[in-house]
């Protein structure tokens, strides 16, 4: 009996030896929990007190730990290069009250809002997000360009754990220039600069200069050269901002970061900066900030491009006259560019206010794109292309060519195969197949003639034998029939009907004996 109880109380230890670091797991995580409720609270009422503008709560990045923060803040404090000239741009405009590259004369200049992740590439992206604009800028808002940030980052210099100097961010711009997003794809972690495409020399932009703007020549630099790199100091308490107008009232610096500054507002005394962290953070992936705090203002740079002039036109797109929907044709052009910069190709299919753009290509190099037409828009259409170069000057539009797009419907399909008689209310099989001339995939649907509804089946191969169940409620003769459309939309004509009927049960025999014989009764009762 001794023994049995030292056995017991040995398990129950030992029971309780292994849960004890699972129990101490919750403890630490229900502490952090409250912690940063309590971090949350103090902010909020720090907030109120100083009738503060912005809102804090939880946000995207309040959940990362000390070091994931630490990562995140890759923003580095630098000074200029020896052969860097300091100066401020001589500029004299009349300033407007507010301004905001989002809405300039009814556009939106600014590329879309990118995610870092957890990697310290601030610089990079801030740095590509004023150049993107500028270019969009240059070029009249043609396309949304977009341009590498792991190409400028792992090859100038960069890492996640470190971040970047943003002067060897822009040496490298000056002196390699980076390529498109699709030449270099971002990943939020460590990448090798040799991932980059073998063709990346004749896709790359550089900038031709830059320079420090003073806090009191920030507003016209903006307007004049376009959205400015800028660094600022990161409090405790920015970590949670949701929206507003921000300033700093609790927590102490826990880094840098860079952003890119693309709008003023004098009237309540903020500006507007173009974040990393994705279209979910902040105000649509942007935030607010009040003049002269965190440093802001005192980092603010300008970038400007080399001009240069724009590409011949391209050669009118060379392809089949007429084709199928649903299948992708090829169209070659070519384009020279008298600066020898990679030339971007836009091509307008005729069947979408939207213009595909393709990536640079080598000045003089023929191109070949393919394009696919759907059969809801089969017809005549007209295509043209322009080509513009990696900085934005473009060309003329070339003369129209045209594609004539149709498309066979699928032959209908076959008399369907099942029961010719019936049971009601029993399940019933019934298959057919067809044979497409374009091989497309088929979609089927089944008129069982009795009203009742059904969607769609498939897609199916061609040729392939399909088959359907169906139940009819009641004893009579009804007609099935059964058609199909290919994966572009084209339907086929029905098939040729099959007629079944449905035979006599048992329950119907007596249920139709009971009809017949109160039907003589009421005839003899004269009713």
């Amino acid at each position: 009996m001794i023994n049995k109880k030292i056995k017991y109380i040995t398990f129950f230890i030992l029971i309780l030896l292994t849960l004890l670091p699972f129990s101490n797991a919750i403890i630490v995580n229900q502490e952090v929990n409250n912690n940063e409720k309590t971090i949350l609270q103090q902010i909020q009422d720090a907030i109120i007190e100083n009738n503060a503008k912005w809102t804090a709560g939880e946000t995207k990045i309040s959940s990362y730990s000390q070091n994931q923060l630490k990562v995140l803040f890759g923003g580095k404090l630098d000074k200029p290069s020896e052969n860097y000239i300091e100066y401020s741009p001589p500029l004299y405009i009349d300033l407007p009250e507010e301004f905001d590259w989002r809405n300039v004369d009814g556009y939106n200049w600014l590329t879309p809002v990118k995610d870092q992740g957890v990697c310290g590439a601030c610089t990079a992206f801030a740095y590509t997000s004023a150049l993107e604009s500028i270019i969009q800028i240059t070029s009249n808002n043609i396309f949304n360009v977009d341009l590498s940030e792991s190409h400028l980052f792992f090859c100038g210099g960069g890492s996640c754990d470190f971040g970047m100097y943003p002067w060897d961010a822009l040496d490298y711009l000056q002196n390699y220039g980076i390529s498109d997003e699709a030449c270099f794809p971002y990943e939020d972690k460590d990448m090798s600069c040799n991932s980059k495409s073998p063709d990346w020399e004749d896709r790359v932009i550089k900038v031709n200069s830059s320079g420090f703007v003073s806090d009191g020549d920030i507003k016209e630099a903006l307007i004049t050269y376009g959205p400015l790199f800028t660094s600022f100091l990161v409090y405790q308490d920015f970590v949670h901002y949701q929206e507003g107008i921000y300033q700093p009232l609790w927590g102490a610096n826990i880094g840098t970061h860079c952003v890119a500054i693309v709008g003023y507002n004098d009237t309540g005394e903020y500006w507007i900066c173009k974040n990393s962290w994705g279209p979910e953070w902040g105000e649509n992936g942007y935030f607010r900030i009040k003049y002269k705090k965190c440093d802001l203002d005192k980092d603010a740079r300008y970038l400007t491009l080399y001009e240069s002039l724009p590409p011949t036109t391209p050669s009118v797109p060379d392809g089949p006259n007429s084709g199928q929907a649903g299948t992708p044709y090829y169209f070659t052009t070519q384009a020279e560019d008298p600066d020898d910069h990679g030339i971007y190709y836009l091509f307008d299919w005729g069947d979408s206010p939207d213009y595909e753009l393709v990536h640079p290509h080598k000045s003089g190099a023929i191109v070949n794109v393919s394009h696919v037409w759907s059969v809801k828009d089969q017809g005549l259409f007209r295509i043209r292309v322009k080509a513009i170069d990696v900085y934005g000057y473009d060309s003329e539009w070339t003369a129209l060519t045209t594609i004539n797009i149709y498309n066979n419907p699928p032959e209908a399909p076959a008399k369907p195969e099942g029961p010719s008689k019936i049971k009601p209310r029993e399940e019933n099989t019934y298959s057919t197949y067809l044979n497409d001339s374009n091989g497309d995939q088929m979609y089927y649907i089944w008129d069982w003639g009795d009203n009742s509804e059904q969607d769609w089946m498939g897609p199916n191969k061609s040729k392939e034998i399909i088959s359907s169940t169906h139940s009819w409620s009641y004893r009579g003769k009804y007609t099935i029939r059964v058609k199909a459309k290919d994966i572009h939309g084209a339907e086929s004509d029905w098939s040729e009907p099959k007629t079944i009927w449905g035979s006599k049960t048992k329950s119907y025999t007596i249920l139709n004996n009971f009809e017949s014989i109160l039907d003589r009764l009421l005839r003899f009762l004269n009713i």
